[in-house]
């Protein structure tokens, strides 16, 4: 996806001028970053260290000796290994380090090793030394430094758009058996519930189509699953807020568990309008254009009298249709198609039976 792709570019640019990088990421962040990135940085014959503090949760002593001891064991017993020591390193020039598994409780000695590498590294020219990407997931945005000549902070917000998340959903949705219209439904409303959260909408692929258009119960697990509650306060690290479209987004799970079923409708009213509104006007015409209807013009309205039978709106026809000798099929259509017209039109989601008995009806007729 767009979005994402020009993220991971910006910090390969970083790290290729030699910058250390903090990546300050939401609690649910998407899966495969380091992967991305790593795959950049080996196209530019940059090699690629870990530092996995979970896995060497057992490694005593500072940041510093825990990459001493990770990367350079070799050192003399009575050097005193430091950020100046490190950032000095023959043996580690050129390299980027990614150091996995950063906490709350061990970010503020990892903070003022950085603070001090970054000063250090100042006084090497970049291919001369090593850089540091951290990520740091979930920690409060007040705990993360300014960007400084030798370090660079790349916050996971605002990354997606409406774009992004519609590349992706028409990418999860393709191998889907669903008519064009329920597709384009399943995604346009995906994108509008799901928003920037990819991990949202891999499980919003695999819902049946009617779970789409009442996805309170879904949305409400997810939040479970996150521990959110109607109590919790929502907030860019945890997950429940982002940016999307250069506007405030709150998680749909996050939503429906303080039950704003308003909101949720909404969303789903804004997925809907954008691809039921051309539906119904596609239908529209071809009824008109249907050689065995003998819609009637002039036809007076309380707007005016309509003359051009092509100017017929949907419940013209179904008024008509009730006194002409049409098929009970068409008049269910035209009921149909009207119900969703003014749902539409009242900025109300849109029913599943109308939207299903309309689908198959147009099928048929094509």
């Amino acid at each position: 996806m767009p979005g994402p792709a020009a993220f991971v570019t910006s910090v390969q640019r970083d790290l290729r001028d030699a910058r250390n990088v903090i990546l300050p990421l939401p609690a649910y962040c998407p899966d495969g970053l380091r992967d991305a990135i790593a795959a950049r940085l080996r196209e530019d014959g940059i090699a690629w260290r870990d530092l996995d503090l979970r896995e060497d949760a057992a490694t005593p002593g500072s940041p510093a000796d825990q990459v001493q001891q990770r990367f350079l064991p070799f050192l003399p017993g009575t050097v005193i290994c430091n950020a100046r020591v490190l950032a000095e390193s023959d043996e580690l020039a050129g390299q980027v380090i990614w150091v996995d598994g950063i906490t709350a409780a061990t970010w503020p000695a990892w903070r003022g090793f950085l603070t001090q590498y970054e000063q250090a590294c100042r006084m090497r020219a970049g291919a001369e030394r090593a850089v540091f990407c951290v990520p740091l997931v979930g920690l409060a945005a007040e705990d993360i430094p300014q960007d400084e000549v030798a370090v660079a902070v790349r916050w996971w917000r605002g990354v997606s758009d409406r774009l992004d998340a519609t590349l992706y959903l028409s990418h999860l949705l393709r191998a889907r058996t669903l008519s064009r219209l329920e597709r384009r439904l399943a995604v346009s409303m995906g994108v509008e519930i799901v928003g920037p959260d990819y991990t949202l909408g891999r499980q919003w692929a695999t819902l049946d189509l009617r779970e789409m258009f009442e996805p309170a119960p879904f949305l409400r697990a997810c939040a479970e699953n996150h521990g959110w509650t109607a109590q919790t306060t929502p907030g860019w690290q945890f997950g429940s807020l982002d940016e999307f479209d250069g506007a405030r987004f709150m998680h749909s799970a996050a939503v429906a568990c303080r039950g704003d079923t308003a909101e949720i409708g909404r969303r789903l009213w804004g997925g809907q309008l954008s691809v039921l509104f051309p539906f119904i006007e596609q239908e529209r015409v071809r009824l008109i254009k249907e050689p065995e209807a003998c819609w009637q013009v002039p036809f007076a309205t309380k707007f005016g009298t309509v003359t051009d039978r092509m100017d017929l709106e949907i419940g013209h026809l179904l008024y008509q249709a009730r006194r002409l000798p049409l098929s009970d099929e068409t008049i269910s259509l035209l009921t149909c198609l009207t119900r969703m017209r003014h749902a539409l039109a009242h900025l109300e989601p849109v029913a599943y039976s109308d939207v299903c008995k309309c689908d198959c009806r147009a099928r048929r007729d094509r």
